[in-house]
């Protein structure tokens, strides 16, 4: 039983990989394409911000409906949009309006994928907290590793012909549907007899995160607490991802090479990654999940942002991305984990909200960051700081509030 479980859960891990690697591949190699055909700051923001157009809603909606279907399902139907995706990249998308177009189909496609595959470890992994904060650890180094590829090779491959990203990730698209069609077990167990195995559970997280079960504000606070976070989560990664490879490369701002902005995508990801191992080792204090820790990392976030426009060195701009990614990486996974253990009976259902409001951020993300990079080009690293900042003193005010209620 044990064996068939972890088989599955790492055939999961691996489609995560190929999900982040393929998605990252498609965006960079979009935004640096339409610039090469000549998208201004605010049109490549458009493109940037496509995939969250649909990503919005669509996890919130299929997250629900992946609930009342098995999960191996749910992952086909997605797959094979993700396959019907990147057809259209290979074939028809040469203009601007068509990466736009691609980007918005991509993030309907996705909307279905990830709740699923959240879900789908959440309830493999449910029996204790350490178990599952090092299946979401996982989970987050697998498809983390995928971006860490995703964008390098997008950007190298734009230096030569953008064709080559679009034709790996039909490859990769193809790879993702034969292992869950061979690999995936069908559901054997429905969501009551998950919910009446793990009724029992008892979570340490709830009493160190102010979580009080019998309280339902208190825990509804705390639930927008961790929402705010991952908006913030969003809004960073497309400013790293898609606003700074357009920053990087246009010739009035950086002027540098695609492999250069590669170079430096890789070290982000790889700090991302690198933080998500460390979160495997539950036991030790300081990597355990909590929202105090989020917190901290929104202040040295907005202090990463700052400094970005000062600096013009590929070296130094690379360590500040490494540490940016760190912080990323501490942010997604605590907020994750700590949102999607206490749910026991709509596991894709809350993964999807959770998704949703990625979305939300990555749609509004590049669009914003466009239109003020049309006044200056560093305007949008400050603005993005300033909301940081403002977050974390909303996120301290529901912190003594979500304490009080909790009492």
């Amino acid at each position: 039983m044990n064996e068939s479980k972890n088989q599955s859960l790492l055939v999961i891990y691996i489609l995560s990989t190929i999900g982040d690697l393929s998605y990252s591949l498609l965006l960079t190699a979009s935004i640096i394409y339409s610039s090469q055909l000549g998208a201004n700051q605010s049109v490549t923001g458009f493109i940037g911000g496509g995939y969250g157009i649909t990503y919005v809603i669509m996890p919130a909606i299929m997250g629900r409906f992946s609930d009342k279907i098995s999960r191996k399902i749910s992952l086909m139907i997605a797959v094979i949009g993700q396959i019907s995706v990147s057809l259209f990249y290979l074939i028809f998308a040469d203009s601007i309006l068509e990466l736009f177009l691609g980007q918005v189909a991509l993030g309907a496609a996705y909307g279905f994928y990830w709740p699923s595959i959240e879900a789908f470890i959440s309830e493999k992994t449910h029996d204790s907290a350490e178990s599952h904060q090092i299946g979401m650890a996982n989970f987050c180094v697998f498809w983390s590793i995928g971006f860490v590829v995703g964008p390098t090779l997008g950007a190298i491959f734009s230096d030569y012909n953008h064709i080559y990203s679009f034709i790996v990730v039909f490859a990769l698209y193809t790879i993702s549907f034969l292992l869950i069609f061979f690999m995936i077990p069908k559901d054997t167990k429905s969501l009551s007899d998950f919910e009446q195995e793990h009724k029992d559970s008892d979570y340490k997280e709830q009493k160190e995160n102010k979580i009080n079960p019998k309280n339902t504000e208190s825990h509804k606070l705390v639930m927008i607490r961790i929402l705010f976070s991952m908006l913030i989560y969003a809004l960073l990664v497309k400013i790293a991802n898609s606003y700074f490879t357009d920053y990087a490369v246009r010739e009035d701002v950086l002027n540098w090479t695609g492999t250069t902005v590669g170079r430096i995508s890789f070290l982000y990801s790889a700090g991302r990654t690198f933080y998500f191992i460390l979160g495997r080792f539950h036991k030790g204090e300081f990597f355990k999940s909590s929202l105090k820790k989020i917190s901290i990392g929104f202040l040295i976030m907005a202090i990463l942002l700052i400094i970005i426009p000062f600096i013009k060195e590929p070296t130094v701009m690379s360590i500040v991305f490494f540490i940016f990614g760190l912080i990323v990486g501490l942010i997604y996974l605590g907020s994750l984990d700590l949102l999607i253990i206490h749910e026991r009976k709509s596991k894709a259902g809350v993964a999807g909200l959770f998704e949703s409001t990625i979305g939300f951020g990555a749609f509004l993300a590049p669009i914003i960051a466009g239109f003020l990079a049309e006044i200056n080009p560093n305007l949008p690293f400050y603005s993005f700081a300033a909301l940081v900042i403002f977050v974390f003193a909303m996120n301290m005010y529901l912190k003594k509030k979500a304490i009080k209620q909790a009492k």
